[in-house]
């Protein structure tokens, strides 16, 4: 029988890869394409960011904040900037056999909600968010996801979907 501690939530972050994560497959665009070719792809595919590559290399990522933060209250003639204009250039990677743990720190300490994964051929295969490692918490430790207690004194000052 193994020991429990080979079996701890920190000891299974540091071995499990990002493939592990199930990296979704995201819209791939060139610096050219618009903010209105970037709005269509991520509602075509369903996904919250499109990457912006030269050849194979990431150069950039847009995201649906991007959208609110840099588009949406500057008129019509906005939508028509291309992606090189408004893109978060040189986006942090991570490659697909890192671990678990590597994304985590990344993304909490930089505030990153999306990182770029490189496959072993140094090709971009897609992106993570926090859903994929809190889908990948609940997944794999139900009980300690699920029975977290509430916070002490926390409250929601807004009324979320009213």
């Amino acid at each position: 029988m193994k020991n429990t501690a080979e079996f701890s939530l920190e000891n299974i972050l540091k071995t499990d890869k990002i493939r592990h994560l199930r990296p979704h497959v995201v819209p791939m665009l060139g610096r050219k394409a618009t903010i209105s070719d970037a709005i269509r792809a991520m509602q075509t595919t369903r996904r919250s960011c499109v990457l912006i590559c030269h050849g194979k290399e990431v150069v950039g990522i847009f995201t649906e904040r991007d959208v609110l933060l840099k588009a949406a209250n500057r008129g019509l003639e906005a939508f028509d900037q291309t992606l090189d204009a408004v893109m978060t250039p040189n986006p942090r990677t991570i490659s697909i056999n890192d671990s678990i743990l590597s994304a985590i720190r990344i993304m909490t300490e930089k505030g990153f909600r999306h990182l770029a994964v490189i496959g072993e051929d140094g090709e971009c295969i897609g992106t993570i968010s926090m859903r994929n490692v809190l889908g990948y918490l609940a997944e794999h430790f139900p009980e300690t996801v699920y029975n977290l207690p509430p916070v002490s004194g926390q409250v929601n000052e807004d009324r979320d979907g009213a």
